[in-house]
């Protein structure tokens, strides 16, 4: 959200695989196994790797949203049923939950939601990396194969880049890694993208996914050093992104959706990533935001047109499967 079966998770992250990917092999080599290995004959299974979960009005989780944001909808919910009614039409066949408030007990709410619905093939807490419950709430959560990772950056007053350094903070990052899940972050902006650089390098076998990239805030005169960046990010096998809020809200709504407005953002993401490290998200429905979720949907639907099948597959579906390693609950999820 942004306003402007196979062996222990652990040991499918090995230093091992880092340093092949970085000698010259693929950088899908870091994230498992070969994506042929996720898909089913030529069927294309789509993952949404970016919902939100919430009901405001039918319990106390209310930090987000606020009944004047358009998230917030006709009565104040987004709950699983829902979403796979709203999804499937569009050939939307799984969803992963990002947790948009940062109070323990709506982890556990999110928790119990997914776990009641097939539809849901994993969720991302707002846990804390760096705080004193840490280690607990982990070990806690790392019992549901369900829970995939968690959700840290710029939100809730957290500063992921001021950590970066902390030693008990990259201590949580490495039990985080342990545990086979994965580091996502939100609301990118430079210092975001120079510290996940920076937290890479120092825990190379942490696979960590950079949330919302195509809507990066950048200050006045730091667009050359975003590319300085990019630059680096290519070389960096354990970091992914997701493709999610492409279009922009600046953008006239008569204009909004035309992918050639952001043809050369996307290109550039995808060149730094490349199409094994690139994900699709919805940001559902933090998206309403946009306009209404069947513009957002045809308009993500349609973002890598001028890509091969297989590459298309990749985004949406088999690299989902591989970077974080949930397991199918459905026939048509994998």
């Amino acid at each position: 959200m942004s306003t402007k079966v196979m062996p222990s998770r652990a040991d499918l992250f090995t230093r091992r695989s880092v340093l092949a990917a970085s000698a010259g092999v693929a950088s899908t080599a870091f994230f498992g196994q070969s994506v042929h290995a996720t898909e089913s004959g030529n069927r294309t299974h789509i993952i949404d790797t970016h919902v939100h979960l919430f009901d405001v009005a039918g319990s106390e989780k209310a930090m987000w949203p606020t009944p004047d944001h358009p998230a917030y909808g006709l009565n104040g919910t987004s709950l699983p049923t829902a979403l796979a009614t709203l999804e499937r039409p569009y050939g939307i066949t799984g969803a992963i939950a990002v947790e948009a408030s940062p109070r323990p007990e709506d982890n556990v709410w999110l928790r119990e939601q997914v776990t009641n619905s097939p539809f849901m093939v994993g969720f991302i807490t707002s846990h804390a990396p760096g705080s004193p419950d840490f280690r607990r709430q982990l070990h806690d959560f790392s019992r549901s194969d369900l829970f995939l990772g968690v959700r840290h950056g710029n939100l809730w007053n957290r500063d992921i880049a001021a950590q970066a350094g902390d030693r008990h903070f990259l201590d949580d990052l490495a039990a985080l890694r342990d545990s086979g899940r994965v580091l996502e972050t939100a609301n990118p902006d430079l210092r975001l993208v120079q510290a996940v650089i920076s937290l890479s390098r120092k825990i190379p076998d942490l696979p960590i996914v950079i949330d919302h990239m195509p809507n990066i805030r950048l200050g006045h005169g730091e667009y050359s050093a975003y590319l300085d960046a990019l630059r680096e990010l290519r070389d960096l096998p354990n970091v992914a992104t997701k493709l999610a809020e492409a279009a922009q809200i600046y953008v006239d709504p008569s204009e909004r959706f035309k992918r050639a407005l952001y043809q050369s953002t996307i290109d550039m993401l995808y060149d730094t990533f490349g199409e094994d490290r690139v994900l699709f998200g919805s940001d559902y429905p933090n998206s309403n935001i946009l306009g209404p979720f069947k513009d957002v949907i045809d308009f993500e639907l349609h973002l890598l047109v001028d890509k091969s099948e297989a590459q298309r597959r990749k985004f949406y579906s088999a690299n989902a499967a591989r970077i974080y390693r949930f397991k199918a609950r459905q026939p048509d999820q994998g």
